[in-house]
């Protein structure tokens, strides 16, 4: 995996495919398909721009308060519930 430059733009190397940059740059395919308004059949050319989002951006900015005994933490795109025992 790579990070995604901060100004979140990336340019397609020679033999990638859409699922080649979404497995590089841990997205998904769709958000890219989405997020560069590509129309199928999704073919790149070698050179091209395309904007990514990075998971983690895509998450709600202010996370919802739970009760004091549940709390979630967020340290990857996956989530995580912690309770005291």
């Amino acid at each position: 995996a790579e990070a995604v430059p901060a100004n979140g733009v990336i340019n397609v190397r020679s033999g990638d495919s859409l699922y080649d940059l979404a497995a590089r740059y841990q997205v998904t395919p769709q958000s890219i398909i989405q997020e560069n308004n590509l129309v199928a059949p999704f073919a790149l050319r070698t050179g091209q721009s395309l904007k990514i989002i990075p998971l983690l951006m895509a998450l709600p900015q202010k996370l919802p308060r739970h009760p004091p005994l549940m709390q979630m933490a967020w340290p990857t795109a996956c989530f995580y519930l912690i309770c005291p025992l």
